[in-house]
């Protein structure tokens, strides 16, 4: 198990951002950090649930596209600041 090219990419990524992560020393900093690493694993989880199951796979198609619709930005790009 984890022998997949999707279990290595997905070690290499987690590897990458706690190097990233290892200089932080504020508290609220390190807690942001554990918050995103959760938020990650979890929005992968699923999204691999996802594709294995039909009806969550029409929900979350059909929540992206909804989002997508009445996004202001179909481009999906942070608007740019005019000042």
């Amino acid at each position: 198990p984890g022998h997949s090219p999707k279990g290595t990419a997905l070690k290499t990524m987690l590897r990458s951002e706690f190097v990233k992560s290892s200089t932080l020393k504020s508290s609220d900093e390190i807690e942001n950090a554990k918050n995103n690493a959760v938020r990650a694993l979890s929005n992968y989880m699923l999204y691999e649930s996802g594709s294995k199951d039909n009806k969550l796979k029409k929900s979350m198609d059909r929540f992206n596209n909804e989002t997508l619709s009445s996004s202001p930005n179909k481009e999906n790009t942070p608007p740019t600041s005019k000042e």
